[in-house]
């Protein structure tokens, strides 16, 4: 399966440059991101983070849907 994620690179305002929007979490992973840039890249470096952790105990990726359910964990902390 094939996915392509794509994002305008605009600034908000003149005097502000434009954000990174799409982020690679893992080789079979990857998000996009909209709105406020900052929380997508707290979410994204912990999915990044767990992708790590996971790959260095097991020695296989992480399951996307293992990720999504510790994603919406922590998102209810949040």
């Amino acid at each position: 399966m094939h996915v392509v994620l794509a994002c305008a690179n605009k600034a908000n305002s003149e005097l502000s440059s434009h954000q990174k929007k799409i982020f690679k979490v893992d080789d079979h992973i990857g998000v996009a991101i909209a709105g406020l840039t900052a929380d997508g890249r707290v979410l994204s470096r912990y999915m990044r983070n767990e992708c790590i952790n996971y790959s260095y105990t097991y020695e296989s990726p992480l399951p996307v849907g293992r990720l999504v359910v510790q994603l919406a964990d922590k998102a209810q902390i949040i």
